[in-house]
């Protein structure tokens, strides 16, 4: 499976290692290209932004240090654009709130226009 990682640092960064360990395609997008460089090395391929990282995958993981972090992601605008183009799902790997995954529902960008949506 070609897989999408956002946010490669300390938390993500083993977690996407793993997905290359159990020989998934990765594509990898963090605001530093230094967080990124070391799964680089292991074969993943990093994108300049969002909206390419969203239309080269199948699946989006995202390991985002807060809530806000992860409303700029998916809210925001950029990534939320591409994967309604795409079609893609984006699963958020940040610990955050249950107030946020309500608002993600209740949005005009959640799940009533194809955006699926798993936290565990």
């Amino acid at each position: 499976m070609h897989v999408g990682f956002v946010g490669t640092g300390n938390m993500g960064r083993p977690m996407a290692q793993n997905i290359l360990k159990a020989g998934h395609q990765l594509t990898v997008y963090d605001l530093s290209a230094a967080a990124t460089a070391p799964l680089e090395r292991l074969g993943a391929v990093r994108v300049a932004d969002l909206p390419s990282l969203a239309r080269a995958v199948r699946v989006t993981l995202m390991s985002l240090p807060d809530a806000a972090a992860v409303d700029a992601a998916l809210l925001g605008g950029a990534l939320t654009l591409a994967i309604l183009i795409a079609r893609r799902c984006p699963l958020p790997a940040t610990l955050t709130s249950i107030g946020w995954i309500g608002r993600l529902h209740d949005s005009k960008s959640g799940v009533p226009y194809g955006i699926a949506l798993a936290v565990a």
